[in-house]
């Protein structure tokens, strides 16, 4: 036991996770981020006092060191969006939570909703993706669904009569071979099995398509389709589109080349050709984007990050972490560390926010900065682990969670953050494992004043039985 203990110590001693998640999926909204795991729970955290879009029946904020943890879940794919969330379970069937005043939840109300209800009774999607203002899915036999707004086109041309919230699913079309779909702001983009990319919507670039106010801008070419969709390009292998809140757009070709477009050069640093515009008017011009193949990307803002096909890790943009960290401001794509062994990538919906990326050990990371997320995590201008996936070195500590301590190093009392958690009692470890101290505590400090200079570890014991831990330095 003793060596566990000490294996676990300089184990603890070596690294900064909060605790121990097995990240099957990550979903990073406006200001909430879940992760679905492998032990099937949902993990959520961040700033919930919006309208509810964490599904735990409250408008309370968690943080990643106290998240919200649903056991038993049964989700296969979630999707955080600005406000409000959608997810599928395992059954097939679709349900939604958070913001409502458009009816984007599907349920046929515009009453939000702060705990999972399912839309409908069909039990045969597949895909999700959330606008700001609407909601789209795809079924299992290739049909196209939405609900929402319907004011920006983002439902496709083909519902003029309907009402300007549409609070249940509707057919988008009568096509039956969809495979893949995405959304943004006011934007709606789908690809088919035979690789075409369409779109529709509406996105603040001014210059509308010819007799449609506020429209989607349009590629040279594209052309208007009998689906209500526009044909965005002529090309026929198409695989992943995402636009960003700043006007540029990425995409990936089923032979993983990465290409892009911008509005008039708005943002194009973050496309990563070198120039901060490119002379790209009109979305005339979709670009290849080097040569390189790429295994996942993302954007936020006005920045880009992204794996390629050997696991590495590449950043393009700039404003990504503000103030002191103009540095990181690169219109030419620059890989990030030396690991290889990076798995997916996600982009916050929100400007600056940052992102949250895993590795192949299932284990979950953060790079950039940390605006309104209730996560007690500084800004990360190299990538910061903050859950790890392996087994814990005795069931003893297997599910602790590691809580900021501070100030660190101390010289007389050592504070805690979380001031939302009632601990009870504080142990106090030496690095061999050797119990200090043991004390009954009532408030959130402790005095170590007495300790000797050097490395200790500290395990907090809550009211909730849930126990924390972290180390700090005695000077």
């Amino acid at each position: 036991m003793q060596k566990k203990l000490l294996f676990f110590f300089i184990t603890l001693l070596g690294f900064n996770a909060y605790c121990q998640y097995c990240v099957e999926e990550v979903s990073v909204g406006g200001s909430v981020v879940s992760i679905l795991t492998k032990d099937n729970k949902r993990v959520s955290f961040g700033e919930n006092s919006h309208r509810g879009q964490i599904g735990d029946g409250t408008k309370n904020n968690y943080s990643l060191s106290a998240p919200h943890i649903e056991s038993n879940a049964n989700w296969k794919m979630i999707r955080q969006g600005h406000f409000h969330t959608l997810a599928i379970k395992n059954d097939g069937t679709l349900w939604s939570w958070g913001s409502n005043d458009t009816g984007k939840l599907g349920n046929g109300t515009m009453t939000d909703h702060y705990i999972p209800t399912q839309v409908g009774t069909d039990n045969d999607w597949v895909m999700i993706a959330l606008g700001n203002w609407h909601s789209i899915a795809l079924k299992s036999n290739g049909t196209l669904w939405g609900w929402g707004n319907t004011r920006t086109h983002s439902l496709g041309y083909f519902h003029w009569n309907l009402p300007p919230d549409q609070t249940t699913p509707i057919q988008l079309n009568n096509d039956t071979d969809w495979s893949y779909i995405n959304a943004d702001e006011h934007t709606t983009f789908a690809i088919k099995n035979n690789g075409e990319l369409y779109g529709t919507g509406a996105v603040s670039l001014g210059a509308p398509n010819p007799g449609v106010s506020n429209a989607i801008r349009l590629p040279l070419g594209a052309q208007f389709e009998s689906n209500g969709f526009y044909k965005l390009s002529n090309d026929t292998d198409w695989k992943k589109i995402m636009m960003s809140p700043a006007f540029f757009y990425v995409m990936l070709k089923n032979d993983n080349t990465l290409w892009g477009v911008s509005y008039n050069g708005i943002n194009t640093s973050g496309l990563g050709t070198g120039s901060s515009t490119n002379g790209m008017d009109y979305f005339t011009d979709y670009i290849q984007l080097g040569t390189d193949t790429w295994k996942d990307v993302s954007i936020t803002g006005s920045n880009f990050l992204g794996i390629q096909a050997d696991g590495s890790l590449w950043y393009s943009g700039a404003g990504l972490f503000g103030g002191p960290y103009t540095y990181m401001n690169t219109n030419i794509r620059t890989q990030i560390g030396a690991d290889k062994d990076w798995k997916s990538v996600s982009g916050s919906l929100s400007l600056f926010k940052g992102y949250w990326l895993t590795k192949n050990d299932n284990s979950l990371w953060y790079f950039g900065t940390n605006a309104n997320l209730h996560s007690q995590i500084s800004p990360a201008t190299i990538p910061k682990q903050v859950y790890y996936c392996g087994k814990a070195s005795t069931p003893e500590y297997e599910n602790d969670i590691i809580i900021n301590l501070y100030p660190n190093p101390t010289t007389d009392k050592l504070f805690w953050s979380e001031k939302d958690i009632i601990i009870k009692k504080v142990i106090i470890y030496n690095i061999n494992g050797k119990k200090i101290v043991e004390q009954n505590v009532s408030d959130n400090s402790i005095n170590v004043s007495h300790l000797a200079n050097g490395t200790y570890i500290v395990k907090l014991k809550s009211n909730n039985e849930i126990n924390y831990h972290s180390k700090f330095i005695k000077k």
